[in-house]
């Protein structure tokens, strides 16, 4: 998943041309940290999943008349989420935070990852896995974080560029 976000400067030709790309460069970084710790916050506030397993696979860049923030992943393992053992030896895992945990029928873990078995026979196994992190973000969650990092971008810039044109 890609979000595009667009910036407008005030007197750009007015502005000592490194000063600005630096105070850019930290503006991008300061907005893209926002809106990834705001967006993890909203999930986590849904998901039962750790802001660990979430933060590396967001990153903003910045382009000439923008900024864009990435967000890729593959499906995670159950393994990332609430996972307890039952008293029988079943595994219970809890993706969703407004539902209980679920028993996996013929469960079992193997250095903290979850596993099930595809026939009687001992082998062959799959390793479980669910939702990737971009399905995990909902267009609120999202649009919220978004209007966030639009509302501070001009504050947080000129607050940088005078950092860097004093020093």
């Amino acid at each position: 998943m890609k979000l595009d976000f667009d910036f407008d400067i005030d007197n750009k030709d007015l502005l000592d041309k490194q000063t600005l790309i630096k105070a850019l460069k930290r503006t991008v970084k300061d907005e893209g940290i926002r809106f990834r710790t705001n967006i993890v916050k909203r999930t986590k506030e849904e998901y039962a999943v750790k802001a660990t397993t979430l933060k590396p696979h967001i990153k903003s860049k910045l382009n000439a008349n923008n900024f864009h923030i990435d967000i890729t992943s593959h499906r995670l393992p159950l393994a990332n989420f609430k996972v307890s053992k039952g008293k029988r030896g079943d595994v219970k895992v809890r993706v969703l935070k407004r539902r209980g945990s679920k028993v996996v029928i013929d469960g079992f873990m193997i250095n903290g990852h979850i596993f099930k078995r595809e026939t009687e026979e001992r082998l062959p196994i799959t390793k479980l896995s669910t939702l990737s992190i971009p399905q995990m973000f909902t267009k609120e969650n999202i649009e919220e974080s978004r209007n966030k990092v639009n509302q501070n971008f001009k504050k947080t810039f000129e607050k940088n560029y005078n950092y860097y044109a004093n020093h």
